[in-house]
């Protein structure tokens, strides 16, 4: 497998990396709601269960497939669907290009989603307020 090409546009906030596939994918670093949004697709079951989350995990990250946009994963079936379009060489290329990007991979990325989405919950503020 070849490695992936990332093209890192600060100022945007996104990135582009090429997967082994030669798919153009666009990243960006996932704010407070999509990362809210990223546990209640996964629902009450996959969220605590970290095999799962660590699995689907990818679905923070991407906004666009060759230029088309993605829209995010409104359950786990989505997330299902879109990991079968990406395979393991779109998967990879996003963990990858996220670390190089924002100086985490998509692990601790989710660490830190994870800590905001308990502290909003402990608040009971509503997403994005």
């Amino acid at each position: 497998m070849s490695e992936p090409k990332i093209a890192i546009k600060p100022e945007s906030g996104e990135t582009t990396v090429t997967d082994a596939l030669g798919r153009r994918l666009t990243l960006r670093k996932p704010g407070r709601v999509r990362s809210f949004k990223f546990f209640e697709a996964l629902g009450a079951q996959a969220s605590v269960n970290p095999m799962c989350v660590q699995m689907f995990q990818f679905a923070l990250f991407l906004t666009a497939i060759d230029g088309k946009p993605v829209e995010p994963c409104h359950t786990l079936i989505d997330m299902e669907a879109l990991a079968d379009v990406l395979g393991d060489e779109g998967c990879g290329a996003i963990d990858r290009a996220a670390q190089e990007a924002w100086g985490q991979s998509q692990e601790e990325a989710l660490t830190a989603a994870i800590k905001k989405w308990r502290a909003m919950l402990d608040s009971g503020k509503p997403p994005g307020s």
